[in-house]
C-alpha cells in the first residue's frame, strides 16, 4: 500500500511539474470566465443556456481534477501553499453555488408545475388570487374608519352597577384629544 501511495504520488507530482499542466488551468479558468460573462446577457441564457450550464460544470469538474492531482503530488504540504487554499475555497463556494442554483431552478419548476394532472399549479392558483382580491377591492365600497366608543350593553364586568345614563355621560371622557375613540 505505501508503495502504491508513493507511486501515485509521483504520478501526480510529475503532471504537476508539467509546463502544460499549468497552461490547462489557465484555459479551464479563461473558459469559465467566457461561460460566466455570457450568463450576464439574457438573450444568450434564452439561446444557449444549456451549454453554458454544461461548460459550468465542466469548468468545475476540471478544477477539481486538478485540485486533487495536486492533492495528491503534496498531502501534507498542500494547504500550506497559499494557491491551493485560494482555489480549495474557489472551488468549494462554486460548488455551493451551482447546488443552491439547481435547487432553486428545481424550486421554480415546481411552483409552475401542477401537483396533480388536470389541476392549475401554484403559479396559476396566486395568479387567480391576486384578479380576485383586485375585484374585490374594486367592488367594495370603502369603508371610513369608525371611533371605538363603548356603549350599550354587554361591556363587561366594568361596565357592571352603572347604569346608561352615567354610561353615556361618560362617553366624552372616552375619546383621545384628537377624538379618535381610544377606550381606556
Amino acid at each position: 500500500m505505501a508503495r502504491t501511495t508513493h507511486r501515485l504520488s509521483f504520478l501526480c507530482g510529475r503532471l504537476v511539474e508539467g509546463s502544460w499542466f499549468h497552461l490547462a488551468g489557465f484555459a479551464v479558468i479563461v473558459v469559465n470566465a467566457v461561460a460566466l460573462g455570457l450568463e450576464t446577457y439574457d438573450p444568450v441564457v434564452v439561446a444557449a443556456g444549456g451549454w453554458l450550464r454544461a461548460v459550468e460544470h465542466a469548468c468545475v469538474a476540471a478544477f477539481a481534477v486538478e485540485l486533487l492531482i495536486r492533492f495528491g503530488a503534496s498531502p501534507r504540504g498542500f494547504l500550506r501553499d497559499g494557491w491551493n487554499v485560494f482555489d480549495l475555497a474557489n472551488l468549494l463556494v462554486g460548488l455551493v453555488l451551482t447546488a443552491l442554483q439547481e435547487a432553486h431552478e428545481d424550486e421554480r419548476a415546481a411552483v409552475k408545475r401542477p401537483a396533480r394532472p388536470g389541476e392549475p399549479s401554484v403559479h396559476e392558483q396566486l395568479a387567480a388570487l391576486r384578479t380576485i382580491i383586485g375585484d374585490l377591492e374594486r367592488r367594495l365600497p370603502v369603508v371610513p374608519a369608525q371611533p371605538l366608543i363603548r356603549g350599550g350593553g354587554g361591556e363587561g364586568d366594568r361596565d357592571q352597577g352603572r347604569s346608561a345614563d352615567d354610561r353615556s355621560a361618560g362617553r366624552g371622557q372616552l375619546a383621545d384629544r384628537d377624538g379618535a375613540g381610544v377606550v381606556p
